[in-house]
């Protein structure tokens, strides 16, 4: 029998929506209903939508990441790159 490796799905997360006061809701609840494990979630974030919402935003994702949804930057460097992203957040992808 070959092993399967374990999937995960990738969301695409954009500056609107991590503005809404209930965006750690919303994604809590989406995973609830889809059956889906926090670690096979992985939240793709552009870097002008963690520019633009930083603090509130910060902290939902913080939350979700200790629950191990996993967290990647989306096209860092097409717009004004800092390395400030990478090392606040521990980023899997």
């Amino acid at each position: 029998m070959i092993a399967v490796p374990a999937m995960f799905v990738t969301v695409n997360v954009g500056a609107k929506q991590m503005a809404a006061t209930e965006f750690r809701g919303h994604v809590i609840s989406a995973i609830e209903q889809s059956g889906v494990q926090p670690w096979q979630l992985c939240l793709d974030i552009t870097e002008e939508a963690l520019r633009f919402n930083r603090s509130a935003a910060w902290t939902a994702l913080r939350e979700l990441k200790d629950m191990g949804v996993k967290l990647g930057l989306d096209d860092f460097g097409t717009g004004v790159s800092s390395f400030t992203y990478l090392r606040e957040f521990t980023l899997d992808l």
